[in-house]
């Protein structure tokens, strides 16, 4: 076994998730297809089996009746009863064109979905296939729907030996042409959202990191709850560290970070609200058991204003001419190495903020004008700490310096 291989594949599959996605999705409405034509060629060769039973069955009551005399009689009773056939045959019509539509859906929809992603890569390569998290969550549904639905109402009826009923042929048709329909809906969205950022969103897995108290000086408030993120290591798991950036090129030319970030502002009106006014409080619906929703946009955002996160940065200094007079510096000209710790707090969170529900890093689209977007507030502070440095952090009011 190639473990090597294994592990490529893997990685792989983890990097291009909307790429992987779109293959298992592909696969499922194949796998529905091949389910369905088997049982259609069961059901045919059931209805073959029973044609020629009937028809031996005929053929031995015609022997019958000449023997007894009574065909004519029997051919009169057999006529009268060509009338009831007609309304099977209209309910026969009627099904058919439910399977009919059944197939075509379950033929057509990967052929759709894969020319959907393929203008999507085309157009924007790797970063498509990578995506973000709401196509990776709206793709995820569709293939949870039609393995719940599609597949297991097929297996169930091929296993058991059972016709589909009118009900089940128009909840399969129902679901096929949603999981057609939304996942189409998902990739032409996702490219979109790529347009109008300039191709360079994309959500990162959202990191876990460690809880611990920190006691800091008195204020009027309670003391905050506050989440250890180091500089060198995250405790309690790992954190994605990929940072996009926006797809420069002849037809879009550089932008200022503030045009960057206002030009199509991926933010909540309120997180602008909280930018463009620095001193402004956040709403009471962040108190402490106040729900923590959004005034605006009325998303819900997992934390309150008592919480905040630490990181640890290590800060180099040349020490100067007499620094080193208290004893705590080195030489003059010596490079010292010192500890220090920011406090993100929730209104830098809050602030930070989408109408979707994610969390887009304020820093980058003021500093470095791009636009990246983060799962949960554990992933944004995650991404402060490892992909930004000190001089950033003083510039913001909501990073707060022992």
């Amino acid at each position: 076994m190639n473990y090597a291989n294994m592990i490529e594949e893997k990685n792989l599959k983890k990097t291009f998730i909307i790429a992987t996605l779109v293959s298992t999705l592909i696969g499922t409405f194949a796998s529905s297809h091949n389910l369905y034509e088997r049982l259609r060629e069961k059901h045919q060769q059931e209805k073959r089996d029973e044609g020629q039973n009937q028809e031996i069955k005929k053929l031995k009551d015609e022997i019958d009746q000449m023997k007894k005399g009574k065909k004519g009689k029997d051919d009169d009773s057999s006529g009268s009863s060509s009338e009831d056939d007609r309304p099977r045959r209209r309910r026969s019509k009627s099904r058919r064109r439910s399977r009919d539509n059944l197939l075509e859906y379950l033929d057509r929809s990967p052929a759709l979905i894969r020319r959907e992603y393929d203008q999507g890569y085309d157009r924007w390569g790797q970063r498509f296939a990578s995506g973000d998290v709401v196509t990776e969550n709206q793709l995820q549904a569709q293939i949870i729907s039609l393995q719940q639905t599609v597949i297991q109402v097929l297996q169930d009826a091929l296993e058991n030996g059972r016709r589909l009923r009118r009900t089940d042929i128009d909840r399969l048709v129902q679901a096929s042409q949603s999981a057609q329909h939304n996942s189409v809906d998902a990739l032409r969205s996702q490219y979109h959202r790529y347009q109008h950022s300039g191709g360079g969103l994309r959500l990162e897995n959202g990191g876990s990191s460690s809880s611990s108290q920190h006691h800091r000086r008195q204020r009027s408030l309670p003391p905050p709850k506050l989440r250890q993120i180091t500089d060198t290591a995250t405790r309690g798991g790992t954190v994605a560290t990929a940072v996009a950036s926006r797809a420069l090129t002849a037809s879009h030319p550089a932008a200022s970070p503030a045009a960057a970030v206002h030009d199509v502002s991926i933010f909540c009106p309120y997180s602008l609200d909280l930018q463009q006014q620095p001193r402004k409080n956040l709403n009471i619906a962040f108190a402490p058991g106040g729900g923590s929703r959004c005034p605006v946009c009325e998303v819900r955002i997992p934390v309150d204003g008592e919480e905040e996160w630490t990181i640890g940065k290590r800060k180099r200094s040349l020490v100067a001419a007499g620094a080193g007079a208290d004893g705590r510096g080195g030489r003059e000209g010596e490079v010292v190495v010192e500890h220090c710790e920011f406090h993100v707090t929730a209104r830098f969170v809050v602030k930070c903020h989408t109408e979707s529900g994610e969390y887009a890093c304020v820093l980058c689209s003021e500093n470095r004008g791009v636009d990246l977007l983060c799962a949960d507030p554990e992933a944004l502070v995650a991404h402060v700490g490892r992909k930004h440095k000190i001089g950033e952090y003083e510039r913001e009011i909501d990073l707060e310096q022992d």
